[in-house]
């Protein structure tokens, strides 16, 4: 998973974003669903089968003064493929609502527009699939000058795109496999699982190929906070310096360091996933462990690793906006080629709504705080 330019919710041409978000406001008893945050990546081109039924024109290009809101989603994909035929960014980036305009800048949504444009061209009419008809969701195959993309579109309550993923189209995804292997938690302690499920609305990971069943982890304190006072430096909050734990018995296979602490609320958008380690499991089975602190890997690639070993420390580093630990499991090392795989933990004590209880064979979920038994 190499450090590399990334650009917008938006993806195409191989380029890939994680946009690790701040944690959510403190909720007693127990967070309940949080506003979109944690790690928004363009997912990598992935192949998807196009069915479309249905044709609609080219839409002209939308003046900059028109408003971003939309009534329903045919009308934003309409202002999807403007902004696209237009080479417009900005007129993309105002059809976001606001917490992907501030995941997902101007700079970098011009970028990856300049991208997609230069690679195949003008769109020209919208294919959409077949299936339940949503006014706030619809996936097309959309026809270019030069080749053929597949649109899927998300909106908000107030009518702004909320989710944004364009592919090259072609075959469908393979199904989501299971860990094979059995896994440890990647840390000490009682940590709290900030996004990861099965679902969008859960894991907004769960578009991105090979982040399909990755998550995010950090730790709560009272009142539900990650930080102790302010928040203000990266030493207040509760998950920084936390040592991270292989997952399970492995060789290294990549090992990044070098990539600086962030200022809280401040993105690096060039280098995404920060310091980090992949750690080869099987042939198929590999974990990853992201944004972690510069200059205290304890680990070299080549090296084997048993369950629990250390590998760093908890860092905000990357595309990340307050420490947290960002882990996933893939079927490859090549976050460009690989699949994300569902981490099964073999024995976890998780809490939900104040009841604790031991689990087997544990699938990480957003809300739930989990601890080893």
């Amino acid at each position: 998973m190499p450090s590399r330019l990334r650009a917008a919710a938006l993806v195409a041409l191989g380029l890939d974003l994680v946009a690790c978000a701040s944690a959510p406001p403190p909720v007693p008893p127990m967070p309940p669903p949080m506003p979109p945050l944690g790690d928004l990546r363009e997912p990598v081109p992935r192949d998807t089968q196009s069915r479309g039924l249905g044709e609609s024109p080219s839409p002209r290009a939308t003046s900059s003064g028109e408003s971003a809101a939309v009534r329903d989603v045919e009308q934003a994909k309409d202002r999807v493929m403007a902004a696209v035929s237009a080479n417009d960014g900005g007129a993309l980036w105002r059809l976001y609502d606001a917490k992907m305009q501030a995941d997902f800048p101007l700079e970098a949504t011009t970028t990856l527009v300049q991208g997609v444009f230069a690679a195949k061209g003008v769109w020209h009419k919208a294919t959409r699939e077949p299936g339940a008809r949503s006014s706030t969701h619809g996936a097309w195959l959309v026809l270019a000058d030069r080749g053929t993309w597949r649109l899927e579109i998300e909106l908000d309550g107030d009518g702004r795109v909320g989710g944004l993923l364009v592919t090259p189209a072609g075959a469908s995804p393979p199904p989501v496999a299971r860990s094979d292997v059995p896994l440890g938690l990647p840390f000490r302690g009682e940590w709290f699982v900030t996004w990861g499920g099965d679902s969008v609305q859960v894991n907004h990971h769960v578009p991105v190929s090979d982040q399909r069943r990755a998550a995010d982890l950090m730790i709560l304190g009272p009142a539900h906070r990650t930080f102790r006072t302010d928040g203000r430096a990266n030493e207040d909050y509760l998950v920084f310096g936390q040592e991270v734990l292989a997952v399970a018995d492995g060789v290294v296979e990549t090992v990044v360091d070098g990539v600086p602490e962030n200022v809280p609320h401040e993105e690096n958008h060039y280098e995404i996933y920060g310091n980090y380690v992949l750690v080869r499991h099987g042939p198929a089975l590999y974990s990853g462990y992201m944004h972690l602190q510069p200059g205290a890997m304890r680990v070299r690639p080549g090296q084997r690793v048993k369950r629990g070993a250390v590998l760093g420390l908890v860092g905000n580093t990357g595309h990340s906006t307050e420490p947290h630990l960002h882990f996933q499991l893939q079927d490859g090392p090549d976050g460009n080629k690989a699949w994300g795989v569902e981490p099964v933990f073999e024995r976890v004590v998780v809490t939900r709504a104040g009841r604790a209880e031991t689990v087997e064979g544990y699938e990480l979920l957003r809300g739930d705080l989990i601890r080893a038994p």
